[in-house]
């Protein structure tokens, strides 16, 4: 194999690990900052909710139904629509 195949393919490597290693330190650190950010909202039902000013997050606690579909394990997600009705979210390999 030509000098200038090998020197093209270690560069090649050389970038997928960097990027790997950079998505793997970033990605996990967004992660756990989300996971903290859901951790620190407090669950409110359905009455609270519509007291809230439109925008804010917050952390619903309630029953899904049986016949929604589990989107991964057992967590279901919502979008909300222009009508203001929510939908469940379209299936995503996980």
């Amino acid at each position: 194999m030509p000098l200038w195949v090998r020197l093209l393919l270690a560069a090649i490597g050389l970038i997928f690990l960097v990027v790997g290693v950079a998505l793997g330190l970033f990605g996990a650190n967004a992660a756990g900052a989300e996971a903290g950010r859901a951790a620190a909202l407090a669950p409110i039902g359905l009455a609270q909710l519509e007291d809230l000013p439109a925008g804010r997050a917050v952390l619903v606690e309630g029953l899904i139904s049986a016949r929604n579909p589990k989107i991964f394990r057992e967590f279901a997600a919502y979008t909300a629509t222009p009508s203001g009705r929510s939908w469940p979210a379209k299936r995503r390999a996980c």
